[in-house]
């Protein structure tokens, strides 16, 4: 699948981006990977996994999510938004133990935690392996674990909805996390997406796309995407479908923005309502991609 003419299409078009994918197509049991050697910090793509220890929880305990954890988790997987919603969640599952605790159970053998979940180094093939164990079977969670979790992660806010998407054609249903956060210390972006898709005829593939080192949150997409579209391309048939997302407006954000100054240079009314739904930031982060409906 990541044949090197692809490879150095890639590294010329994104020359300071590191990059890494990994693929497993259920209907036919091939793995493919891209870099599978590099291990990157994984951002909000991490939600993922919180999400499933959360339901495995709420699964093991016999009990339903409370209100304020729906609320949390619709901010989290819908929104994208890290303090409080995911902080308390990643409390909730037990911090960096209990994600080490979820590795075991899930499977996932090249991941190390951290206090702060968005810094986890893991790798591409982890986090497929976590996402389709998640969406698809072959973990700890039961199938009405399972359901609850792809009504989450296929319904995500339209903005927080490119990555896997990319390059879909018409009739297959998606569900996904993205992550995307400066690198600490500022000065570049990491990107990546994670999910399953299912194919009209009812078969199913897991993929994750990681990168960093991008100078913008918008260009740390474009290679997401890039990358994305390529596998999509590869495991199904059909013209790519035109995506809601494709017709959005946005603006990269510099240092020292406001939500206030954004949503005037969008014309858009509602600062509160903006800052909802890219990521719920106290202030737009420096390179930040910043989108209207």
């Amino acid at each position: 699948m990541f044949e090197s003419g692809f490879v150095n299409e890639l590294t010329a078009s994104y020359p300071t981006s590191r990059f890494t994918a990994s693929v497993h197509d259920y209907r036919t049991g091939c793995v493919y990977s891209l870099n599978p050697e590099l291990r990157l910090t994984a951002a909000s793509v991490m939600k993922a996994q919180i999400l499933a220890g959360l339901l495995l929880l709420t699964q093991e305990t016999g009990r339903e999510l409370t209100i304020r954890e729906r609320n949390n988790v619709r901010l989290m997987m819908h929104h994208s938004h890290n303090f409080p919603p995911a902080s308390e969640l990643y409390i909730a599952v037990g911090g960096a133990n209990g994600m080490e605790q979820l590795d075991t159970r899930f499977g996932l053998t090249d991941t190390v935690h951290s206090d702060r979940y968005g810094a986890t180094v893991t790798t591409a093939a982890d986090r497929t392996r976590l996402v389709g164990r998640t969406l698809v079977g072959g973990g700890p969670l039961n199938r009405s674990s399972r359901e609850t979790a792809w009504e989450w992660m296929s319904s995500v806010g339209m903005i927080q909805s490119w990555g896997v998407t990319a390059g879909l054609p018409a009739n297959h249903r998606a569900a996904l996390k993205n992550g995307f956060y400066p690198v600490r210390g500022g000065g570049s972006w990491r990107a990546g997406t994670t999910g399953v898709v299912y194919t009209p005829t009812g078969g199913a593939y897991a993929l994750t796309v990681l990168t960093d080192l991008n100078p913008n949150e918008a260009s740390g997409i474009e290679l997401v995407e890039a990358i994305a579209r390529h596998i999509n391309a590869a495991l199904t048939v059909g013209e790519a479908a035109v995506r809601p997302l494709d017709a959005v407006t946005c603006v990269s954000a510099f240092g020292g923005w406001s939500w206030k100054f954004v949503s005037e240079r969008l014309d858009y009314g509602d600062p509160v309502r903006l800052r909802q739904l890219n990521g719920g930031e106290p202030a737009p982060l420096a390179g930040q991609r910043i989108c209207k409906l």
